[in-house]
């Protein structure tokens, strides 16, 4: 993931070991860079060794909306992504056979997946596998097993620790640093909220850029029992 939602998002719209015991409820202000860095690696380590986890994101990127839901377990994923002007679409993940499962309406195979209108009037709301070779097999399933979880987010850019404050019913830590512009995405500000007691859990990330926009994706559900049914048509992705 960038984010969890980063590369389909992307497609549709075109570690240091340090230790540290977290700030007191009554700590507050800002702190050096290396705390920030000690507090947002920790989060990281902790989404990392997860045997399942689930992540939710809404926002408003380029003027337009979208809603993703993704489940990572150990063997399999699935994804949920809806666009506002470029549809819905489910993806299934499997790692141990490297198969990549896609529904989605004609808009969203159409938008996200280059299928000519044709096929994709054909196609839509069937499970579908994606081929390897398809040029956005690799970037679809980027992010979504628990190694890589975590790809894209920049948890270095994070250098500023402030108060301890309620977030989404948990006590967390904010954590708040500049990201800076590149090829494939403008600048801005990152914000991760950690809980500010013991293990260091990661409760939410908010990106927002004044030339992209803003969403948010919230953690939920660390090592939930996770059920994904496995499709099991045997029809390839056509363009």
């Amino acid at each position: 993931m960038r984010r969890l939602h980063h590369t389909v998002l992307t497609l549709a719209l075109s570690v240091a070991s340090v230790s540290f015991l977290p700030l007191s409820a009554g700590a507050s202000g800002t702190s050096s860079s290396a705390q920030a860095h000690s507090l947002a690696f920790a989060a990281q380590r902790y989404l990392l060794g997860l045997h399942s986890l689930r992540g939710t994101v809404a926002g408003i990127i380029n003027g337009v909306f979208l809603a993703e839901h993704v489940t990572i377990a150990a063997q399999a994923a699935e994804q949920t992504l809806t666009i506002t002007g470029a549809g819905s679409i489910t993806l299934i993940y499997v790692d141990a056979t490297k198969k990549l499962f896609i529904k989605g309406n004609a808009a969203a195979l159409e938008n996200i997946f280059g299928v000519t209108i044709t096929s994709a009037a054909t196609e839509a709301n069937k499970w579908l596998i994606v081929p390897s070779s398809n040029s956005n097999y690799a970037s679809s399933i980027s992010g979504l097993t628990l190694a890589t979880s975590t790809v894209g987010m920049d948890f270095s850019a994070l250098k500023t620790v402030g108060p301890v404050k309620a977030y989404h019913g948990a006590h967390v830590i904010e954590l708040v640093g500049k990201v800076a512009a590149s090829t494939s995405t403008p600048g801005g500000t990152e914000t991760l909220y950690v809980t500010a007691g013991l293990p260091t859990k990661p409760i939410a990330m908010v990106e927002s850029s004044t030339a992209q926009g803003t969403d948010t994706l919230v953690w939920s559900g660390f090592n939930a029992p996770v059920h994904i049914t496995i499709p099991t048509t045997t029809s390839n992705l056509t363009k």
